[in-house]
């Protein structure tokens, strides 16, 4: 624009000059042609003034347009924030929801650490272990004659050869078996008579009120007439220190025990013999 302002005042000033010299038709023309070919570039850079004019008044509205539209991202822009909010809130959650996992387990961790076989239970384990293996030891020694013995025992090896924690009770016969598989029918009788009757009397001095009355159910079975007169001999001693004994059985044992009672079951009934 400032270029074609410059050459309008030279038109100007030429179109003055002319008029005051007027000396030759020569000059004239020559200044008539000047003239017309800066008036004709006057009017082209106005007419590209105009048209450049135009173009930035398209920009401008159009720039003016896109401003004014609603972005396309800004949908998506709102909903990855709310995503964005949602999983932030829901770590919240679950952050809270492992602490208090963390401490159940901890809680839990600690009740099998006093439950399980170092805690409690080891320790009642260890105190009573003893008491078992002495009353175990004074029944069985009696029934096998000193030939059986059965230790009851916290810890056992693995068949790695391996220790671990296991209540279990280790059996040998000095004639020849070393575990309870070994034994005899009569000698497994035996071990099993001797822990249950030490077992009971464990029970009996931990009860706060101890029931003077013992009941065996067929204690008898399997055993030959030595165990057996071994046997009744335990019962007396229990009848004498502990209170009463009651034997059942299938087999007579009037011989060994003088009150007895004898009953018959015929026919879906039973009856008391006199």
């Amino acid at each position: 624009m400032e270029d074609t302002r410059e050459r309008l005042k030279i038109a100007q000033e030429t179109l003055t000059n002319f008029e005051d010299a007027m000396t030759s038709i020569a000059d004239e023309t020559s200044l008539e042609r000047e003239i017309r070919s800066l008036m004709a570039a006057v009017d082209s850079d106005l007419a590209r003034a105009s048209g450049l004019k135009r173009q930035v008044e398209s920009a401008i509205a159009e720039f003016k347009r896109i401003q004014a539209e609603t972005s396309p991202y800004a949908k998506m822009l709102a909903e990855t924030q709310e995503a964005i909010e949602k999983l932030v809130a829901d770590r919240t959650g679950e952050v809270a929801k492992m602490s208090e996992v963390e401490r159940r387990l901890s809680v839990a961790n600690l009740a099998v650490e006093v439950l399980g076989t170092s805690g409690v239970r080891a320790h009642i384990l260890d105190h009573v272990t003893p008491i078992l293996n002495d009353r175990t030891g004074h029944y069985l020694g009696q029934l096998s004659e000193g030939e059986i013995t059965a230790t009851w025992q916290t810890i056992s090896a693995t068949k790695a050869g391996e220790l671990r924690d296991k209540f279990a009770i280790h059996v040998t016969n000095t004639k020849g078996a070393k575990s309870f598989g070994g034994l005899s029918g009569g000698e497994k009788r035996k071990v099993r008579i001797a822990t249950a009757m030490a077992l009971q009397d464990l029970v009996a001095t931990r009860s706060a009120k101890s029931l003077p009355l013992f009941i065996f159910d067929e204690i008898d079975h399997a055993l030959d007439s030595n165990g057996l007169e071994r046997l009744m001999s335990i019962m007396k001693e229990k009848a004498t220190k502990s209170g009463t004994v009651l034997v059942i059985s299938h087999n007579d044992l009037n011989h060994y025990i003088s009150d007895a009672i004898t009953v018959v079951k015929e026919h879906g009934l039973s009856r008391i013999e006199d």
